[in-house]
């Protein structure tokens, strides 16, 4: 099992009509972000047998499209549906817009098409410092009345509600995991998410790109941005905390979360891996053989289980992403195009 899963890393081409990667039953932490930015999407039944071909149980919409959720229809997929930044705003003011958009993308599509919806994502990152507060009032009361809606279409039980969070959402003032907290001008509103959450059986979810550090800083040490190879010497930037040695900058980042929660009383909240993936272009550190580097240390990771120093277990870990998107704006970096495993039309990288 592990060596057919070793092969998605590699990345070779197997001969198909279309191709797989690597076959083999699903590991359960493995998961996938499905982006539409395309300018010519790939067929939804073509992008569900990529996925099921490669193992890949779990996937993430960024937004209800329809041809997506048709396509996941009792492909025994289960979803993370996205409810996007700009429906914050109307969906926190009024739990009657909620529960029209609880009808009209996840009822609809459980019902009608057979959709195995998990998750409701209510917003993307929209903590995100750059974002200057435009969506922190509505977040919260957003969640409330998704999850309401969810309660009223008796779909509580099956579908639960998180927020995918940026990592910029927590801090370490001596750059040490066990110190961590989240950041004080948003400190009060994390704790009273993720209560109401913990309370109501969701789940936190965090996005975690250790090439956006890398890319952001131009000191960044190389090696800690990758997991360390089995036998290898740490990284010089290897960080001691207490009686633990953190090698790479996923466990110390993942970590610094987990005690943020803990200080606050709230470490019983599972937590997601919303996104982490390497793009293969558009930066001089975005090439396919560090992109291959990466990804086999954390597919690694996740056919051995293993977790962070916090949390052990490894946690549901949604690759960004399934495939390139040619039509993404390019405002953050010509990066953003290249994230996929696969290339936009489906073929292997």
């Amino acid at each position: 099992m592990a060596a057919a899963l070793r092969a998605l890393a590699v990345l070779l081409w197997v001969a198909a009509a279309y191709p797989v990667v690597f076959r083999a039953r699903p590991v359960q932490a493995l998961a996938a972000n499905w982006g539409t930015r395309a300018l010519h999407p790939l067929p939804g039944d073509i992008t569900v047998r990529l996925l099921r071909d490669n193992g890949f149980d779990k996937v993430k919409l960024f937004e209800a499209d329809p041809p997506a959720l048709r396509a996941l229809g009792h492909s025994g997929i289960q979803v993370m549906l996205g409810l996007p930044n700009e429906l914050l705003g109307s969906v926190a003011a009024s739990v009657t817009a909620a529960e029209q958009w609880v009808i009209q993308n996840v009822s609809t599509y459980v019902s009608k098409y057979g959709v195995d919806i998990r998750y409701v994502a209510v917003g993307n990152e929209p903590f995100l410092k750059s974002y200057k507060g435009k969506f922190e009032a509505a977040t919260l009361p957003a969640v409330q009345n998704v999850q309401a809606a969810l309660v009223k279409a008796g779909l509580a039980r099956q579908v639960h509600v998180t927020v995918p969070l940026n990592a910029d959402v927590y801090e370490s003032g001596d750059g040490r995991p066990s110190s961590g907290d989240f950041r004080p001008d948003i400190a009060g509103l994390m704790v009273s998410l993720v209560r109401f959450l913990l309370d109501n059986g969701g789940v936190l979810t965090i996005n975690i790109y250790p090439f956006l550090s890398l890319y952001a800083d131009p000191n960044f040490p190389v090696d800690y941005a990758y997991f360390p190879s089995p036998g290898a010497r740490p990284s010089q930037a290897s960080v001691q905390d207490g009686n633990v040695l953190y090698t790479n900058v996923f466990d110390a980042n993942y970590d610094t979360l987990i005690a943020a929660l803990e200080k606050h009383g709230l470490g019983a909240i599972p937590v997601i891996v919303g996104e982490i993936g390497w793009p293969t272009d558009g930066d001089k550190n975005a090439n396919a053989a560090n992109a291959q580097r990466f990804n086999q240390g954390l597919f690694d990771r996740i056919i051995a289980g293993k977790g962070t120093p916090r949390r052990p277990q490894m946690p549901d870990v949604y690759v960004f992403a399934l495939l390139d998107e040619d039509n993404k704006s390019i405002d953050p970096g010509s990066f953003e195009r290249h994230w996929g495993v696969f290339n936009y039309d489906g073929s292997p990288k």
